[in-house]
């Protein structure tokens, strides 16, 4: 199995990712909306959002993946990151260098891969925007063009992002590690730990400015009988499809 090589800028490459305070925060409706577009446009099984950080690669966003994360070693995204075109493999298992990778050979079976790379504003490589899918495929010279204008979408919306009133609070009230620790790795959505963080912090904001805070509860009724009758699989995809509608239903400063 061929690893990804790290590129020569790597200590700055990391620190550019790390500043925009993307890694391990929840899952965003406008990048659900945008992998969701291009895993029809292309026709493939799974979309991702891919971040290259030190010893993984993490999904900001996903669709047809129910993992949050892979080692760097077996990703094709760290191979992706290393050039500016897009990085294309049309048959994994035909392909000496990834036909005994873990994720060709096992879960989730890839054979063809597509990657364009997302740069920072300065030109950093921070991950791709990529097209999986678990048969051999081609793509012609118009779908590459549309897979780097797609890019080009995620990529400006990241950087608007990063300078937004929304990640300056949230890099003043947490750090990267508090943030894994209350990220729910199956919906992307804060776990208990980040409610009881978050809830006495909007309490105070809010008798401070003299406002009143809603809290809305959610619960899906019958949801065991949705495992006993379709199994496990079937029951986590319900919770990550509820998690997308929930969080597409609210305003970008509310918390879920």
């Amino acid at each position: 199995m061929l690893s990804p090589e790290i590129p020569g800028n790597e200590e700055l490459r990391q620190q550019v990712l790390d500043d925009q305070e993307l890694l391990d925060t929840p899952a965003d409706p406008y990048l659900d909306t945008l992998v969701r577009v291009v895993r029809e446009l292309f026709e493939v099984e799974t979309v991702l959002v891919s971040l290259i950080d030190h010893e993984r690669q993490w999904f900001k966003a996903r669709l047809g993946l129910d993992i949050a994360e892979t080692p760097r070693t077996v990703s094709f995204c760290g191979h992706a990151i290393l050039a500016s075109d897009p990085f294309i493999v049309e048959d994994a298992s035909a392909d000496p260098r990834f036909a005994d990778n873990p994720v060709v050979t096992g879960h989730p079976f890839l054979r063809f891969y597509a990657g364009q790379p997302l740069f920072s504003e300065n030109g950093q490589a921070l991950g791709t925007l990529c097209l999986i899918h678990s048969q051999a495929k081609q793509l012609n010279d118009r779908q590459i063009r549309l897979l780097r204008d797609m890019a080009t979408l995620v990529e400006g919306y990241l950087k608007l992002r990063s300078v937004s009133q929304q990640t300056v609070q949230l890099r003043a009230a947490l750090s990267r590690e508090q943030r894994k620790a209350m990220l729910d790795p199956l919906t992307q959505l804060w776990n208990r730990a980040g409610l009881e963080h978050f809830l006495q912090r909007e309490l105070r904001l809010a008798q401070e400015r003299g406002l009143q805070l809603g809290l809305l509860f959610c619960d899906l009724d019958h949801f065991k009988a949705v495992n006993d009758t379709h199994g496990h699989g079937a029951g986590d995809q319900a919770l990550w499809e509820s998690a997308r509608c929930i969080a597409a239903a609210v305003r970008p400063q509310d918390v879920v």
